[in-house]
């Protein structure tokens, strides 16, 4: 019995242990079962946030790459702004949004929106926000500001802007070869949590986009500015050239040299003085750019001036020459300039049509064409600027009909061999106006049309700035004043 007892008790031992392992490895696949399960929502989880981020991220750069296309349309650096600012609200949902160049360390309000531009906003000095100098400025980075109100420093969007009523503000910089230039300021009616990661890098490119914009503009008025400036230049050079005298006709061309934006010294005019002497002037300072430019436009009004006082040819010329000898002087006291020198062809019509006194400094002689041959005036003396001279005046008889034809060496400079090099000359020029202006009166396009001839012989754009000027009698010569 005692057998049979002791045998019972180790099958019940066997059998608890047995089955309480059994259950130990039940209960541990149960917890493991349910941690998989736990664990895979979770995963699950964190990958639809992830797929829903990424989405969220797509569909922001989308909609900042469907955004940008309208910066461009406009072609003033202030309508781009606004275009900039229009964008931003459609794009980040925002309240307000601003763009502040910065300018010398000084903000300006460049658009607003609501409201577009506000041009009457005081510009700011950037040391009142020193916050945003280190962030912006120093770091590069954006700026957050969750609570306007409890915020210690002041606000682009209320100090710049002008807009009340904002909760949160979102400031970034516009970055343009590593050094900010602007700062795009949102705001939000309400508070809004701090932006993740990926929203502020869309913000950013965002902003990367506005950059190139602004950037694009401001080269385009730069532009713009540079070719007003030019046309002012060429009008005070080369004016509107007309006479209300009904028995003369003057036709002008005038080709700037092979780079356009080389402001070159030619220049002309002619005016038609009170006593009905008709006077013409042409010249060429030596050297192209700004400063020639200056000295031609200079002269231009100096004979112009001194012509409407009647002081005569000598004393003109002297005057003249005065003041680009004093030029020169002052040319040749600054680093990098050369001295200056000009030449100078002046033509007095008289009254009566029958005479035409000419006065050269050392520039290409006018040439006289009859009808039927071409005769070429006689040279003057010195150009301006070299050492006092004695112009000498020569008068010419002219016939009932005529022109007088004045260029600068930028025509007769013109090569029409490429292998030996020639240049057209004197006598080339006098060839050329033999084939088309012997008859008639040139007008502008017909010595247009001359000097586009000139540019084909050349093979090439002109060199040098070229200009013609034609003084043609068309009419019975007027009553004796």
């Amino acid at each position: 019995a005692t057998g049979i007892a002791f045998d019972a008790l180790i099958v019940t031992d066997r059998w608890l242990v047995s089955g309480l392992s059994s259950a130990i490895v039940i209960v541990v696949w149960l917890l493991a079962g349910v941690a998989a399960g736990m664990l895979g929502d979770r995963y699950r989880g964190q990958v639809r946030a992830a797929l829903k981020e990424a989405a969220d991220a797509r569909e922001a750069v989308e909609s900042v790459l469907d955004a940008t296309p309208a910066f461009h349309a406009s072609g003033s650096f202030t309508g781009a702004a606004k275009a900039v600012c229009e964008a931003a609200l459609e794009t980040t949902g925002c309240t307000a949004a601003a763009l502040i160049t910065i300018d010398d360390d000084t903000l300006r309000l460049a658009a607003r929106t609501p409201g577009g531009p506000k041009s009457d906003a005081m510009p700011l000095p950037l040391d009142e926000f020193p916050d945003l100098k280190e962030e912006l400025v120093t770091q590069l980075k954006p700026s957050f500001i969750p609570d306007l109100t409890g915020h210690p420093g002041r606000s682009l969007l209320i100090d710049l802007a002008g807009f009340s009523g904002l909760a949160s503000a979102l400031r970034i910089p516009v970055v343009l070869n590593e050094r900010p230039a602007a700062v795009l300021a949102f705001g939000w009616a309400t508070a809004v949590p701090e932006p993740e990661p990926a929203w502020l890098a869309t913000l950013q490119r965002f902003a990367d986009h506005a950059a190139v914009t602004l950037e694009r503009v401001r080269r385009l008025e730069a532009e713009r500015d540079a070719a007003r400036l030019y046309r002012r230049f060429e009008a005070s050079l080369i004016p509107h050239i007309g006479t209300d005298a009904d028995d003369l006709r003057v036709g002008l061309s005038y080709s700037a040299g092979e780079r356009r934006m080389r402001l070159g010294g030619d220049f002309v005019d002619l005016v038609t003085r009170s006593d009905g002497i008709v006077s013409a002037v042409i010249g060429d300072v030596t050297g192209h750019g700004p400063d020639a430019a200056a000295t031609g436009a200079y002269l231009r009004a100096a004979w112009r001036a001194l012509t409407h006082r009647d002081l005569g040819v000598a004393a003109t010329m002297d005057t003249l020459n005065h003041l680009v000898t004093e030029e020169s002087d002052r040319a040749e006291a600054e680093k990098g300039r050369m001295p200056v020198m000009a030449t100078m062809c002046v033509v007095d019509i008289s009254a009566d049509r029958s005479t035409a006194t000419i006065v050269s400094a050392g520039h290409p002689p006018a040439l006289l064409l009859t009808g039927d041959e071409i005769i070429t005036m006689p040279l003057g003396g010195l150009p301006l600027g070299v050492q006092p001279c004695e112009w000498r005046p020569v008068s010419v008889p002219l016939p009932e009909a005529w022109t007088l034809l004045l260029y600068t060496d930028g025509i007769v400079e013109a090569r029409v061999d490429l292998e030996t090099q020639a240049r057209l000359g004197i006598e080339g020029l006098a060839g050329l106006l033999a084939g088309r202006l012997l008859t008639g009166a040139p007008t502008d396009a017909v010595l247009r049309s001359l000097t586009a001839s000139v540019r084909r012989m050349n093979g090439s754009p002109l060199a040098d700035d070229a200009t013609l000027l034609a003084i043609s009698r068309v009419g019975p010569r007027p009553p004796e004043h």
